[in-house]
């Protein structure tokens, strides 16, 4: 058997076995057949999901929030969690104050600059980032 016939048949197997469970759990399909998660989510009936690129993370979640009462699972091989009712509306984690892209962008600048040059860290013994970065260049050279 080739490649691409053990190919199709592990497809047609996962297409089966959805149609058979269609609640089933999708990671364990893909662990249970050797192949990736999005190589099962491409065995989905055609109405059942759609592909967004990343760049669309906060408009897809946005939408969902306007849903109102959904079931959430997120599934991962530790943990699986579970929320029932309407999905909260919220903003990206680091700049709550900048409401455009570009003063985003600009602010995650200074972020990283304060973050990484000013903020003591408890990992590092109380020191910054940047003064461990040079405190290893000096011993490594």
């Amino acid at each position: 058997m080739n490649l691409t016939q053990h190919t199709t048949d592990a497809t047609e197997t996962i297409r089966n076995a959805i149609l058979a469970k269609p609640d089933g759990i999708l990671e364990h399909l893909a662990e249970e057949h050797g192949v990736s998660l999005r190589a099962v989510i491409d065995c989905l009936p055609d109405d059942s999901a759609t592909a967004a690129t990343c760049a669309r993370f906060v408009d897809v979640l946005s939408d969902v929030a306007d849903w109102g009462d959904i079931t959430f699972i997120c599934h991962s091989k530790d943990a699986v969690v579970e929320f029932c009712g309407l999905f909260p509306t919220g903003r990206m984690g680091l700049w709550p104050l900048a409401p455009v892209v570009r003063a985003r962008d600009a602010d995650l600048i200074r972020w990283l600059d304060g973050f990484n040059r000013s903020r003591p860290h408890l990992a590092l013994n109380g020191r910054t980032a940047f003064a461990e970065v040079n405190n290893l260049m000096r011993t490594q050279t």
